[in-house]
């Protein structure tokens, strides 16, 4: 029989100070902006900068939770000011995410594409609700243990935020058919562009595992 896992303290301050991030991205949701102003001039001028920004979110948010004290498996000391560090290198990533999110709704879709905007805000929303879950398993983890223990068979996070699924490729068949009829003038450059950054972002993501210890034994 497994032994009952150890919560230390300063997972279950790390878990106190990561609750609010998790209503920020809740209230992303409810408060994104409404289309204003004048248009986008060229899709390439969302998709270039959406899917950028989103990669470097990727990387630096595994890097980050890669390098957190007290939660590889290591046996640290961990200060409460490691803790407010770590946190703190999270909300940027957070904001950034959220940030690409709303920048999409900040104005309207060129002439003609209009019905792309819903299709790429869904990859948008798609990261921050994996980051939201992965967020929400954590705190299930530190404060029900055994629940956790037995749902999920470990106390290891897998970190995955991954373009490739079904979401991502609503969006590209969207932009094939766009230039099919004539609507995206470079669209070939487009969507290499794009394919090579989902391939990017899904290397990234399902390479990364962070081994969320909390005095478990595995």
């Amino acid at each position: 029989m497994s032994e009952t896992p150890l919560v230390p303290e300063y997972a279950k301050l790390f878990v106190e100070k990561l609750k609010p991030l998790s209503n920020e991205i809740l209230d992303s949701f409810l408060n994104r902006p409404v289309p204003d102003g004048k248009p986008y001039c060229r899709l390439e001028d969302i998709t270039s900068p959406v899917f950028s920004r989103l990669t470097t979110v990727a990387l630096e948010m595994t890097s980050t939770i890669s390098n957190m004290k007290g939660f590889s498996g290591v046996e640290d000391t961990v200060s409460e000011q490691d803790i407010n560090e770590s946190v703190y290198k999270l909300r940027l990533h957070v904001r950034e995410a959220i940030g690409v999110f709303h920048y999409i709704w900040k104005r309207p879709f060129p002439a003609g594409l209009c019905d792309g905007q819903p299709l790429i805000s869904a990859v948008a929303e798609m990261i921050l609700k994996d980051i939201l879950a992965i967020f929400a398993k954590i705190i299930d983890i530190v404060e029900k243990p055994d629940e956790a223990l037995s749902k999920y068979g470990s106390c290891k996070i897998r970190l995955s935020l991954d373009f490739s699924d079904s979401t991502a490729i609503h969006f590209t068949r969207w932009m094939e058919e766009k230039m099919q009829s004539g609507f995206l003038t470079t669209g070939e450059r487009i969507e290499q562009d794009t394919t090579e950054k989902y391939g990017s972002f899904s290397k990234i993501a399902g390479g990364i595992i962070f081994g969320w210890w909390i005095g478990s034994k595995d």
